[in-house]
């Protein structure tokens, strides 16, 4: 939805417990990149509070500092108030922040939102009607007497007149194009670009058993890009939380001990 997660960490320094907070995008104000790097993220400033206040989170790197520029490590250290996880989707290599996946389609959304309710209103229209009473050979001073005189008529009631006056319900024709196939455009438009499937919504159209198949292949690939991406977001805080504890246990970071696989975290997806 927002495109972006950024999660403050709140660690114990005595037995490296971490706790992970939650950083609302839209109190995010500048997302700092690496100058020599600019796809590595090193810094989050937030908005300024009521007392005029921001807060300056240094982005966590699971490594020593020294993987900086001494350039790099000096703006760093200007974030002093505490570390966050930072991950983005959707953003360019030369972006600092990360896009929605419903971004692409917001607008064709909100027009098949619209087409709908449009919908709506028609069926009520047309199932609205109004009586049309005809009198022959009536003066215009007769038929303002005669519309004072009428009222619509309740179901299951009797209506007595002479030949001279003709009732009849009218109902509107607002014409009949197809809306059936132009909801399909707008739905099969907005799907096709998130690379879902049109019978995973409940819509047969032209699909069978053969064609469904491969249909739902490139969805699972996205899937799978998106499960990856977030097993990797889990892996790192693992990771993290476990050189927490050691530093705590040892008093030194993990990366002294030379064997980077006493700390590694991997995540088995089915």
């Amino acid at each position: 939805i927002f495109g972006e997660q950024c999660w403050p960490v709140f660690a114990n320094e005595i037995n490296g417990h971490v706790r992970l907070g939650y950083l609302d995008p839209g109190l995010i104000a500048t997302v700092v990149t690496d100058p020599d790097n600019a796809e590595q993220p090193i810094g989050i400033v937030t908005t300024k509070d009521k007392r005029g206040d921001a807060r300056r989170y240094r982005v966590i790197v699971n490594g020593p500092e020294d993987v900086f520029t001494e350039r790099t490590q000096k703006i760093r250290e200007t974030f002093t108030d505490g570390e966050c996880f930072y991950f983005t989707v959707n953003d360019l290599s030369s972006a600092s922040r990360g896009h929605s996946d419903l971004l692409p389609t917001t607008d064709w959304l909100d027009a098949y939102e619209h087409a709908l309710f449009g919908e709506v209103e028609r069926w009520d229209f047309l199932r609205a009607f109004v009586w049309d009473v005809t009198l022959r050979g009536a003066t215009p001073e007769e038929v303002d007497k005669r519309s004072r005189q009428i009222a619509p008529p309740k179901p299951g009631s009797v209506r007595v007149h002479n030949d001279s006056e003709e009732w009849r319900a009218q109902s509107p024709d607002l014409g009949s194009y197809e809306s059936a196939n132009n909801a399909r455009l707008f739905r099969t438009h907005i799907m096709g670009g998130l690379t879902l499937p049109e019978h995973w919504y409940g819509s047969g159209g032209d699909v069978n058993r053969a064609t469904a198949g491969e249909m739902g292949e490139p969805t699972y690939k996205v899937i799978s890009m998106r499960q990856k991406l977030v097993g990797y977001m889990l892996e790192e805080v693992g990771t993290y939380q476990i050189r927490q504890r050691l530093k705590a246990l040892y008093g030194a970071t993990p990366e002294a001990s030379g064997d980077p696989q006493e700390y590694a975290v991997s995540v088995d997806w089915p």
